[in-house]
């Protein structure tokens, strides 16, 4: 059962972390685009 919700949790991390980085990279096009 705990193993369940840690992986749970670890998902959820992940998920935030590389929604975290698509929003950055987003970001930084963005800026490239303006620059030139």
């Amino acid at each position: 059962m705990v193993m369940l919700i840690s992986r749970r949790v670890g998902i959820v991390r992940l998920d935030a972390v590389i929604s975290e980085n698509l929003a950055q990279a987003a970001v930084s096009a963005r800026g490239d685009q303006l620059i030139t």
